[in-house]
């Protein structure tokens, strides 16, 4: 483990990929509140963050941006970016 910290956690340690039935259970109460989910998900060859333009849609497999590599987001797990819609009184910005 490395000691250099980034955002509150060890640098070997970013991402935090986890399994996707979990990333699955959190994005669709998201969903259901009306925000937008984008999967995200670690290249299993180069290390690259990738994220998936398609909101609202998880995949089990994605292509590398970088290097086109492809990785099994079900066998690796994958996160999610969340765009949020603000409740302003009775109205949704």
């Amino acid at each position: 483990m490395t000691d250099r910290l980034l955002g509150g956690q060890a640098a070997d340690r970013l991402p935090n990929d986890i399994p996707v039935q979990e990333c699955l259970k959190i994005a669709d109460k998201l969903i259901r509140e009306g925000h937008q989910v984008y999967q995200k998900f670690t290249c299993s060859k180069c290390q690259s963050r990738q994220t998936i333009d398609m909101p609202d849609t998880f995949y089990a497999k994605g292509r590398c941006e970088e290097c086109s590599h492809i990785t099994d987001i079900e066998k690796k797990g994958c996160g999610f970016l969340v765009i949020m819609r603000m409740k302003h009184g009775s109205d949704t910005v």
